[in-house]
Parts: C-alpha cells; structure tokens; sequence
C-alpha cells in the first residue's frame, strides 16, 4: 500500500514537469500554474495546485524546483480529498532525453511531502479514481522516466474509521531508483512510529495490469529484534497476491504495543514469536497456507481460508460494495509446551536392592522433542511409593502440571524386567493411557523409547520416534586423509557401533524401509560404486552390474527397488534397479547432471535435482520418468531433496550468498521455507513421523583447522535445533523407520 501511494506521488509530480516542458521558451513560469495544472489532471485523473513559486532552469542543466504543491482526489459525489502537500520538490533533468524527444528526470527530491491515506467502508481508498481506469505514463506524446527520487522528513497518516485506525508514520526517508515509471525499482529507507525508529527495505519489478509484479520487501524494528518479509508477486488487475509472508520479533510484545495503540499486550507474554505463511489472494478468497507459528516454547501449523463475498448496499442514493470476510481455519493444531512431570518408582532386584543402572528416563526423550517442559522433581508435593498409588491431582494441579507420568521397573529374574507406566491428564484427572512391558535386561533402553512413543502419540496426536536408528557417516583423521566409516546409533546417540572398518570410504547411507539393509556408495573398489550391507548378518555385496560410477542410492517405499545415479563421460542420469530381477530402467537423459533422486511414499513420484536449466534445480517426475516439471526456482542452487513420510513436503539443501540451507516446500514447489542456515548445513532426513529433520553441520573452521562435523535434529517449524552426541565427527544422517 506504501509503495501504491508513494509511487503515484511521483508519477503526479512528474506528470506537473510534463506540462512545464510544453513551454519552455517561456520565461514566466508561475503565469502558466493553470496550463500546468491542466496537464497534470489530463495525465492522471488527480487535481493538482501549486501555490508556491515554480522555477525552471535550461542551463547548466535542466533544474525544476516547485513549493507549497497540494494534491486532490474527486469521489463519484464530486467531493474534494486531500491526497498530499509536497513543501518543495526539486528536479534534475536529462538534457539528452529532451533533445530526443523524451523526458527523463535524473533525479528527483520531495521536501517535506505530506501523504494521506483513507480507506473506505466500500474497501477502497481516497486515492483511487472513481472511474477506476489506468493512466498512461505519457504527457503530450512524450515518454516519462525516472532514474531516482530522494523522499526527505516526509509523514504519512493512515486511517480507517471502521477500525478505528489513526496511524502515523514520521520522518520517513527513502531512496527510490527506477529504471522507468513502470519500474523495476529500488526502495530503501527508514521510518519513526510513536518515537520508535524503523526501516525498510523494497525492490519491484516492473508494473503492468496484465502481468504479475515481483515484490520483495522487508520492514525492520530494530527496537524490538523485529521484522517483516514478503516475497511474492501481485497482479494488480485481478487483486491477485502470490508469495511467502515471514514475521520473526525477539520481543513480540515490545512490537505490537508500539505499533498498535491498542493492543497493550503484557509482558507476562514476552517470548520470541516467529509466523511464517504462503499467502494467495484473489477476488473471490484469501488463502493462508503453510501457517507455521513458533512462540516460545510452542510450536503449531496449519492453513485458513477466507472467501469473499460481496454485498451491494444502498447509501443515501448511493451503491457500494461491501466484503465480509468469513475465516473458516482448517487443520490449525497448535502443539503447546506440555508441563510434564514423571515419577518412577525406586528401582529395586528381587534381594531389595536398588539398581542405578536401570534408572533410565523416558522423560529425556519427551524434552528433547521441544514440545514438553518437564517440571524438575524437587518441586514434587506428592512422592509415589506405589505405581497402584493413586495422583493427589490437587497437589499436581499447584505446579500447573498438564500430565504425569507414573511409572515403575522391578527385576523378574536374573535376565528380565518389568516396566509399567501411566499417563495421567491432570486437569481431568483421568488415565490417558497404561501399558505393562516384560524385556530382557539389555533392551531397557528401547523400553524406554517405546514409552515415550506412546506418551507422545496421545499427547499430540503424532506418532512418536522415538524407537528408531540412525545410520550415519563417522569421520575421523586429518582433512587430507579422512577416514570414513559407516557407523549405527539409536536416535538419542546411544547404542553406538560401527559397521565398516574404515578401509574403504563410505558414503550416503539409506534405510531400507523393511530395516534389515543399508545401501550406501563404497570406494572399495577401483571404481566408486553402491552397495547393500545386512545390518544383521554383516554381509556387503555389490548392487547391479554398471561399468562405470555408481552413487546416491535410495530404496523405494517398498524395499523392491533401488533408484541410483550412474555416470558416464559428462553425464550422469538416473536409474531405476529392481532388486529382485537385477533389470535396470533409464529414467532420465540428455547431456545433464540428474542424482540425489528420493521417492514420494506412495511409490508414484520421484524428485531429484538437475542442472539441466544451467543451474541446479529440483524437479520431480513420475516414477517412469515421464512428466517431469521444475519445482525450485529461488535464488541459488538446490541440492539433496527427499521426501516427507507423510507426503506433504520436500526438504532440501540450499546454496545461496555464500551460506548454505536447510529448507521444506511444497511438492509443486510452493511454500518454501528455509529452517536453518550455516557455513555448511546439508543433507536433510526425515523422521519417521515427517515432524523433524536431521541432518550435519559444520561452522567455519580456522587457518590451521577444520571446525568439527557433527548431526542436528530440528523441528519442521525451525524451532528446537539440537546436536546428536558421536563418538568423532559424523555426516550424512539416515533414519529408519520405527522398529518393529
């Protein structure tokens, strides 16, 4: 809306100039005020006065310098509105564009404009022509352009009565370069609401109704570590919007109450909030897709969809239209920070002693997610001596506790245990959820993760995993002799062993989805190549029979087909291996870069990247190769996609501006959404649920050595970033679907 209003501020200061070079064999300027206010409302349907003197200079160079420029609106009832005062505006013309025939200004300042801005009950604004049509950049036959315009102590006041907004913007400062009026332009400058400074930041492409618009925008709060994003396109003829909206604030409650005066939020919620949405607009709905809110130690995502519908109403005479927005808000779940406690009972064998060693903690598990806030024990009223003992859910409800977690764990002989537990809603005071567990003595851990996978699931409605693996790549040794071995953890880091010897270098492991191999690319041989490792019997072999180098293998949904990328010459294409048979099938082809190919889970697509378009990109097909269509088309290289469990997105690697990116999108490729950045983040894996990512980090190292490499989980949402303890430094994460 800014940029509407400031950049038809100056096509009417322009349009002004326009009428000041019909004439300038005259010397007289202010004697012609009207013959150039006739001009300007030809132009552009806007009423202009100048009450201060107009001066004009041919040489040295072309100067305009006007004062005191008031301009006017007419409604359909033929009333007057004030759109905005100019104190002074100065121009520097082209002398070589007047020669031809054109009219370039080089340069423009406005002193002290005064811009107002109203919007109706009908949904349009003061400055909108009540004929609704579009003005012609030309005055007289002569084209206009615009190289830069300087914006100086200007003020803008907005105002919506049925609101009940009176909003003013001081000692705004901008600097606009434009390469025509059409655009594109350049926007930067600053801002102060209510003492607060701020700043913004803006570039467009070019204008036209038929056609959409690239805007990129950012509005900054430095007072409040606060900031806006848009980066879409708008079609202006159609009331169209297409693009991400992105609003991230250290101190929320800092941001509203200063830029809303009534909003006066309290401090009680002074945690970091963090929207982001892919918002689409047209005349018949508003769409908010891809909602993802972070607030402190909650987390929530979901989509709404507003339609509009119109009214015609009847004023005094009069017809306008009305809109009511109707919010319908689908599958918005948010997912709180859940204030859990556990009590297990002491631990004892059958000779009544306590055994430490089986004092595992499923609450671990829970907190590493982000999704629970574990209240610490010494808080504990009530104290269990018996799992049959009966919550005291007043003495819980006083710790604001939402559930509780009661359990017990007792020896039933030399080589099993016993483990029960409880889940408890507090609030209603009812059980959730019991089960009763008998496992041998080293598999308690894995008792412990099951546990957490159910409290989890009825929590939040998700499945938990929790009961999962990790196969990763294990580095040590120097940067010029890396070792590389495959190496197998459960998914909190324990259980940690290693499945090659080092030998030969491992890279890119994959699950296969029935969790009894591994496929992976080796160097054991003269020519790199995929193979197969049994997890169980320890067994490596070979996978197809290509000549030539083999990598980026992944298996497909049901574990009887292997897609890899084989290259040859300068080449490298995508096939297709049936496990079964030992048959391969082409996939792609032509003279281009295709790998990193990852399923969708019903088997029936494929995405991959190519640099067949000259740059990296990510495309998906159908599972024969056929139908194959960019998605990624953001700034920078796109790399390693794989798809979600779930089906609902593509996570990826992103090179750009020197920093790489973990980032989800849609899988038209809609909706991207960058969730961590870094000196080198890559190769994003799902867990079993589609809720986290894991992938390796590694900062900037010093001149004498390599900073370390090491695994991070993170939530779909961006929030909860935590690193994977390995014995030595680990990339190239995989993880398994949950154990069976």
């Amino acid at each position: 809306m800014w940029k509407k209003v400031l950049l038809l501020i100056i096509i009417l200061v322009l349009a002004a100039v326009g009428g000041v070079t019909v004439y300038l064999n005259n010397i007289d300027w202010n004697r012609h005020k009207d013959k150039i206010s006739q001009q300007f409302s030809a132009a552009t349907g806007k009423e202009v006065v100048f009450d201060g003197p107009v001066r004009f200079s041919l040489f040295p160079s072309p100067y305009l310098e006007a004062g005191d420029i008031s301009i006017y609106n007419r409604t359909a009832s033929g009333e007057r509105v004030l759109l905005a005062k100019i104190q002074k505006l100065v121009s520097t013309l082209s002398i070589r564009s007047l020669i031809s025939g054109s009219f370039n200004v080089e340069r423009m300042s406005l002193v002290e404009p005064e811009i107002y801005v109203e919007a109706y009950s009908d949904g349009k604004l003061n400055w909108q022509s009540s004929s609704g049509s579009q003005q012609d950049f030309r005055i007289d036959n002569v084209e206009i352009s615009l190289n830069s315009l300087t914006v100086e102590k200007a003020k803008m006041h907005f105002v919506n009565n049925d609101y009940n907004i009176n909003s003013v913007l001081d000692n705004m400062n901008a600097e606009i370069i434009a390469q025509s009026l059409f655009g594109p332009y350049r926007i930067e400058g600053s801002y102060v609401k209510d003492n607060s400074p701020g700043g913004f930041a803006v570039s467009l492409g070019q204008f036209s109704d038929s056609f959409a618009t690239s805007v990129n925008a950012v509005i900054s709060h430095p007072q409040s570590e606060s900031y806006v994003r848009f980066d879409g396109t708008v079609l202006l003829n159609n009331d169209a919007i297409n693009g991400n909206l992105i609003f991230e604030s250290q101190n929320p409650v800092n941001f509203f109450n200063t830029n809303f005066k009534n909003a006066e939020i309290s401090e009680d919620y002074e945690h970091p909030l963090a929207l982001s949405m892919e918002l689409k607009t047209d005349k018949s709905q508003i769409s908010l897709g891809n909602i993802v809110v972070k607030y402190g130690g909650s987390a929530g995502a979901g989509n709404i969809l507003i339609p509009r519908t119109e009214q015609k109403i009847g004023d005094n005479g009069m017809e306008r239209r009305r809109i009511d927005a109707v919010f319908n808000m689908t599958e918005f779940e948010l997912e709180p920070a859940i204030l859990l406690v556990r009590d297990f009972v002491k631990k004892y064998d059958r000779k009544e002693n306590y055994v430490p060693e089986y004092d595992f903690d499923v609450i671990a598990d829970l907190e590493r997610s982000g999704l629970f806030r574990i209240i610490p024990e010494d808080s504990y009223i009530q104290t269990f001596t018996s799992i049959d003992e009966l919550p005291r859910f007043t003495d819980w409800k006083a710790l604001n506790a939402a559930a509780l977690i009661q359990s017990a764990i007792s020896e039933i002989d030399a080589a099993n245990l016993r483990v029960e537990f409880r889940l408890w809603d507090v609030y209603s005071e009812e059980q959730m959820k019991g089960q009763s567990f008998t496992t041998t003595k080293d598999n308690w851990r894995r008792v412990a993760h099951v546990i957490a996978d159910a409290v989890y699931e009825r929590l939040t409605g998700e499945k938990g995993y929790f009961d999962t693996r990790i196969v990763y790549i294990s580095e040590s040794g120097p940067a010029t002799r890396r070792i590389k071995r495959l190496a197998i953890m459960d998914q909190d880091g324990e259980n940690h062993k290693f499945l090659t010897n080092g030998a030969s270098m491992a890279l890119t492991p994959r699950f296969s989805p029935n969790l009894q191999k591994i496929t992976y690319l080796s160097y054991a041989g003269a020519t790199p190549k995929v193979y197969m490792l049994d997890i169980e019997t320890g067994e490596q072999k070979l996978v197809g029979e290509f000549k030539g180098m083999t990598f980026a293998p992944v298996f497909s949904p049901d574990s009887s087909k292997l897609l890899l990328s084989y290259a040859k010459g300068s080449t490298t294409d995508i096939y297709e291996l049936d496990l079964k048979t030992g048959k391969s099938v082409q996939l792609t082809s032509g003279t281009s870069i295709n790998t990193s190919p990852s399923y969708s889970p019903d088997g029936k697509q494929i995405v991959f990247n190519s640099d067949r378009g000259g740059n990296q990109q990510l495309y998906v097909m159908d599972a024969d190769g056929g139908n194959v269509r960019r998605i990624s088309y953001g700034n920078g290289r796109y790399a390693t996609p794989v798809w979600s469990p779930r089906g609902d997105y593509i996570a990826f690697t992103k090179m750009a501006g020197g920093q790489f990116y973990i980032g989800v999108m849609y899988p038209d490729g809609s909706g991207e959404r960058l969730i961590t950045s870094g000196y080198l983040v890559e190769a994003p894996v799902w867990a079993p649920n589609g809720r986290v990512l894991m992938y390796f980090r590694q900062d900037k190292g010093t001149s004498r050595s390599n900073a370390p490499v090491k695994l991070y989980t993170i939530d779909l949402t961006g929030y909860n970033e935590r690193m994977i303890v390995t014995p030595a430094d680990a990339s190239d994460p995989a993880w398994s679907p949950l154990l069976p």
